[in-house]
């Protein structure tokens, strides 16, 4: 049976820190992320490809376990795991964004990026939730693990009920991962 992965960017496996601080100076944004008081002075639309434009993705920080983690992927059948980067970035910087984990030693062969189809058409909630449960209920994994740093995104997909872990950094998808090997016995 199959086993997979899912994984958040954004706050997951690397830090937008710096590109925050930069589209707040521009203007785009007032507030702090999460807060029910943020502001888009210039429309939301132009802060997300301002703040998600892949000129900026450079300036991010690869986030502590993150390279272990997909360090211990890589080290397991391909054939068996399957990988899937699951960002709301939008899909016109697909290649942007796979170059960029490329750079990062965060990719390798037999993963795959699935990106939001629009930056504003789709809401980030439902997009996350309807892909998941599409691709869980169509392979029926005997493992599946979910890397997400937002706990409203976490919350709804284990309100699926499909047998989903969903953790919230590397780390702990790392330790997830390396008790399902232990548990299993699987060799890595």
């Amino acid at each position: 049976m199959p086993k997979i992965v899912f994984i958040d960017i954004d706050g997951t496996v690397t830090d937008g820190t710096k590109r925050e601080e930069i589209v707040t100076k521009q203007g785009y944004v007032i507030g702090d992320y999460g807060s029910p008081d943020r502001q888009y002075p210039l429309g939301k639309y132009q802060f997300l490809m301002n703040f998600n434009h892949k000129d900026k993705f450079h300036l991010d920080d690869t986030l502590p376990y993150s390279k272990g983690f997909i360090e211990k992927l890589r080290q397991l059948d391909s054939e068996d795991f399957q990988v899937f980067w699951l960002t709301a970035r939008d899909v016109i910087y697909h290649d942007a964004i796979r170059i960029d984990l490329e750079n990062r030693g965060l990719w390798f062969d037999g993963m795959r990026l699935i990106c939001k189809p629009h930056a504003i058409f789709y809401n980030t909630l439902t997009y996350k939730v309807n892909i998941i449960s599409e691709i869980v209920n169509m392979s029926k994994p005997d493992f599946c693990l979910y890397v997400e740093n937002e706990n409203r995104l976490r919350s709804a997909v284990l309100e699926l009920s499909l047998g989903i872990i969903a953790v919230e950094n590397c780390e702990k998808a790392l330790n997830s991962l390396e008790s399902h090997i232990q548990d299993t016995g699987l060799i890595n």
